[in-house]
């Protein structure tokens, strides 16, 4: 049995990322941060956003895997038989 950090690439920085900043109190919540417009590109926002885009990559790649058969192209899985696949990235990603 593998972890998933040894089948797709980059999960483990993700885990360690959110764990960092998300999960576990950080520099991030030690501030009062109310609903408003942003001026600028912020170390605060750039993290949120890069969780956000973090999270919505992860769930694209689980939900490919769930779907698998319902999806004629794949885009980071291949079919290797009948109940096994393989994390594989195609062309247009890389």
């Amino acid at each position: 049995m593998k972890y998933g950090k040894q089948v797709i690439p980059n999960l483990g920085i993700i885990q360690g990322i959110l764990s960092n900043y998300f999960v576990h109190i950080s520099d991030l919540h030690s501030d009062f941060n109310g609903v408003d417009s942003y001026d600028e590109y912020s170390e605060s926002l750039r993290i949120n956003i890069s969780l956000i885009k973090s999270c919505i990559w992860s769930l694209y790649i689980v939900s490919e895997l769930t779907f698998f058969g319902y999806f004629d192209g794949h885009t980071y899985w291949a079919k290797v038989s009948d109940n096994q696949y393989r994390f594989e990235e195609s062309e247009q990603v890389r």
